[in-house]
């Protein structure tokens, strides 16, 4: 799931966005923040290494094994009932009233797995907020490993994922906006994944 507000104040840091909750997502944080917070998190797990996914972990743990725009099919409603979006994307003459009712009205963040998680139990994938990923954003060559690596005069960061206020397009699983790597946004937040031991 995506970091909640108590993981990050648990460790010392400051809630700095106006919407508070324990279980609501750590936002207004900026991709060194989240980075160096994973590295926190180290004797935690078992001195594993801790990290933000990179832009093809992420995407895998979306898909879950699918092909299609987003983790639920390819349409955008599809996503009724396992993503926080606003529900003025929804296109509800082609959908049933059971999903639009199983939308959350609220504008805003929503609690960290309120909604379904997709086939291979990964929460929020879709929506609430948009996440780093490591792997600053730039052209790749058609084929190539993922880069982990950070270039430190790169000024793009890669996010994933979309947020509660984003387009369709935003949320597909392939999509790749970027913002500056100072970025901060309250809808934008992170996830962090951990290594285990080879």
């Amino acid at each position: 799931t995506e970091c909640t507000q108590a993981l990050w104040q648990a460790l010392g840091e400051k809630i700095t966005g106006p919407e508070q909750g324990s279980q609501l997502p750590a936002v207004m944080i900026t991709m060194k923040e989240a980075m160096a917070f994973a590295n926190k998190l180290r004797p935690y797990c078992g001195n594993s290494m801790v990290r933000l996914p990179s832009r093809s972990e992420w995407e895998r743990a979306c898909r879950a094994g699918t092909n299609t725009a987003y983790a639920t099919g390819n349409d955008v409603e599809s996503l009724a009932g396992f993503a926080h979006v606003d529900n003025k994307i929804f296109d509800f003459s082609r959908t049933n009233q059971a999903a639009q009712e199983s939308l959350d009205q609220n504008i805003g963040l929503t609690p960290v797995a309120h909604f379904q998680p997709n086939r291979w139990g990964y929460y929020d994938m879709h929506g609430n907020v948009a996440e780093f990923c490591l792997g600053l954003w730039a052209s790749l060559p058609a084929k190539c490993t993922d880069p982990l690596n950070h270039d430190p005069n790169q000024l793009k960061a890669c996010i994933r994922g979309g947020a509660y206020d984003s387009g369709g397009s935003d949320l597909r699983c392939a999509a790749m906006p970027y913002l500056r790597i100072d970025s901060q946004s309250l809808d934008l937040g992170f996830r962090f994944m951990v290594e285990s031991p080879h």
